[in-house]
């Protein structure tokens, strides 16, 4: 018997565009945001909405590694907790985008958006 199918990931249409810092209206149909298995992350996925570029955002919740992340306890119970559920997120698409400033701490073409946590 084959195995499943792997999940399907967002078909990936880059545009080579420049570094422009710019926000775009919320994307909650195009991202999924979904707890990690464990309650350790955040993890959200799709198609950045300014270059069309693959990016995955990962945020850890502080179980167990020593670290203080944006979320305590399991990544569930405190998305549950929180009253505004949007969350900003910037294209980190990985892909070279010209005049990217160098300090600039984000992999991408510098859009920024909201997304609903789960």
């Amino acid at each position: 018997m084959p195995d499943a199918a792997p999940a399907r990931k967002p078909m990936e249409s880059h545009r080579s565009i420049d570094f422009a810092s710019g926000y775009h209206p919320d994307q909650a149909a195009s991202f999924r945001v979904e707890p990690s298995a464990d309650g350790r992350s955040v993890r959200v996925e799709g198609l950045c909405p300014g270059c069309r570029g693959r990016t995955v955002t990962v945020w850890p919740t502080g179980i167990g590694s020593g670290q203080k992340g944006i979320f305590r306890g399991s990544a569930a119970k405190a998305l549950a907790r929180i009253p505004d559920r949007r969350r900003l997120v910037f294209c980190e698409c990985n892909h070279a985008h010209a005049n990217r400033p160098d300090a600039e701490l984000f992999r991408g073409c510098g859009a920024s958006w909201h997304v609903e946590a789960p």
